[in-house]
């Protein structure tokens, strides 16, 4: 299992946010293909995919700010276990989203 984690676009970058997903859960990717693109203070770019295999998870939907090598995705075979860490990764999104104020609203 491979982990797709949010890249520092520049030195002061703290986290990015989420633009677009552009290959969804259960999608075959190929090695360097992008998948995501992401935003930075003052770029965007596409991050891609570490490996080829499926996307197993995607951790952050658009528009969510992720600190700089926070996990957002795994790619890896269709019948690989996600690892065991991902459960608390879950966890970390679910804080992310209670910190947002739409979303707070919308409980």
């Amino acid at each position: 299992m491979f982990r797709v984690t949010m890249p520092r676009l520049d030195p002061g970058m703290q986290s990015g946010k989420i633009l677009e997903w552009l290959r969804k859960e259960g999608d075959h990717v190929e090695k360097d293909v992008p998948i995501v693109r992401i935003e930075g203070e003052k770029t965007t770019c596409e991050v891609n995919s570490p490996e080829a295999g499926v996307i197993r998870k995607i951790l952050f939907e658009p528009g969510i700010d992720v600190p700089v090598g926070q996990t957002i995705a795994f790619v890896g075979e269709l019948d690989e276990a996600l690892p065991v860490d991902a459960e608390s990764q879950l966890c970390i999104r679910l804080q992310c989203l209670a910190w947002i104020p739409a979303c707070s609203r919308a409980r």
